[in-house]
């Protein structure tokens, strides 16, 4: 591990640790089947961003993107929100009434990716996932992978999709940075995000977080120019 990884793997655990900060549950799939319904979401405006008290209660902003493996092509596909315990995907193609054509064409599948982004600095710590045969997906199989990148795409690592209605969530400790998008992108199987745990991080703790990691680089410094 290089130092300037550990320095930002340390400064995250440092804003965690900092902030003590609650994390919240975003449940895209309370929020589609009972308050706002099926729907593209880029094109709407009460969709941008995406809140709700009750079951998105951080604002956040949902986009989906054409792309080649884990590139992104161009804006021309459509965040989606998907009735019956779905959540939110992908569509490529939808109707003057933002319902998705064809019907099947709304998880995150090859060719997709979802993007994610919020106003304020974050702590991802969790993600939940349904699979496209909702209501009635079995478990993901061992082996069905899902591909995320917490930095607009500058890296990216694979991880083992759980269902999300079985109580499970893949954990994380990645600090999402306000404006940056969290990307979501096929591996092997397609998926829906059915919910998300995010800590935000307060304006103090960040400036905190920011001080730590620049007086690291600057030990760093220090230590190369007496080598």
């Amino acid at each position: 591990m290089s130092a300037c990884t550990k320095i930002a793997a340390s400064a995250v655990a440092l804003a965690v640790t900092v902030t003590g900060a609650k994390a919240a549950t975003l449940d895209f799939l309370g929020f589609t089947d009972t308050v706002f319904g099926e729907s593209s979401v880029d094109n709407v405006a009460a969709l941008n961003p995406i809140f709700d008290a009750t079951y998105v209660p951080i604002a956040v902003t949902a986009a989906g993107y054409n792309a080649s493996g884990q590139s992104i092509t161009d804006g021309s596909y459509f965040a989606y929100l998907d009735r019956n315990q779905a959540g939110l995907g992908v569509c490529k193609v939808i109707t003057a009434g933002n319902q998705c054509n064809p019907a099947s064409d709304d998880n995150l599948t090859s060719g997709e990716i979802l993007g994610l982004s919020f106003a304020q600095d974050v702590v991802v710590t969790g993600l939940s996932f349904r699979g496209e045969s909702h209501p009635s997906d079995p478990e993901f199989a061992i082996g069905d992978l899902f591909d995320v990148s917490f930095d607009d795409g500058a890296t990216w690592s694979s991880h083992q999709l759980v269902k999300g209605n079985l109580g499970n969530s893949v954990a994380f400790n990645s600090l999402l940075s306000a404006g940056t998008e969290m990307l979501l992108a096929y591996n092997n199987q397609q998926y829906y995000l059915s919910a998300m745990t995010v800590a935000p991080v307060p304006v103090p703790a960040a400036g905190l977080l920011l001080f730590s990691a620049l007086g690291g680089l600057g030990l760093m410094r220090r230590r190369r120019a007496q080598a």
